[in-house]
């Protein structure tokens, strides 16, 4: 097996991990608000999609984040996340200089976003297809480039990570944070 093969396995099995972990949640349940410095499922939810979508085929498809381009206005969100731009991931000051991402930023977000999950559903469907589409259209020399993330923190890092890292450990991260707040909430985490 080649690494466009693995990595396209991987991605697909978190896709449908994330797809069952929210098979049964409710608009009340997404919007519920836990105690402490958790985020409501909802803003987790979107925030994974926004993140793939602007990582994979933001960053390797030659093509604006879906976000930016054909699905502008219909992710679901009821506000656009605020670490993301219509280049995709590049947070930028004022001056258009890199700034670092802060947690407050993205707490508030996360705390003020309204999630249409039917919307957002429909949204994720078309990000895992054109994360996959553009990791298909890759050579296992294209996943050795290096991408140079600095600007957000991650620093110079290969075509192959970076994928890695938004299309299966961060969708693997955004399930267990999911899991737990649907266990304060009483209902089943993530059980196979």
């Amino acid at each position: 097996m080649n690494a466009v093969t693995l990595l396209s396995n991987q991605i697909k099995s978190s896709h449908n991990d994330l797809r069952y972990i929210m098979s049964d949640v409710t608009d009340e349940m997404a919007h519920w608000r836990p105690s402490g410095n958790a985020h409501p499922i909802g803003s987790r939810y979107v925030h994974a999609v926004f993140s793939a979508d602007a990582f994979i085929p933001g960053l390797f498809s030659g093509a604006p984040p879906l976000f930016a381009g054909e699905w502008a206005g219909k992710t679901g969100a009821s506000e656009p996340h605020p670490l993301l731009t219509e280049q995709g991931w590049t947070p930028v000051n004022e001056s258009g200089e890199p700034q670092p991402i802060e947690g407050d930023v993205l707490h508030g977000w996360a705390h003020s976003v309204t999630v249409d999950l039917e919307a957002t559903k429909a949204y994720a469907e078309a990000v895992y297809s054109a994360c996959l589409e553009t990791l298909s259209a890759m050579s296992a020399d294209d996943l050795e480039k290096t991408v140079d993330l600095s600007s957000i923190g991650l620093g110079v890092m290969s075509t192959a990570a970076v994928i890695s890292l938004a299309g299966v450990t961060h969708i693997h991260d955004v399930i267990g944070e999911i899991a737990a707040v649907k266990g304060l909430q009483g209902a089943q985490g993530f059980a196979v």
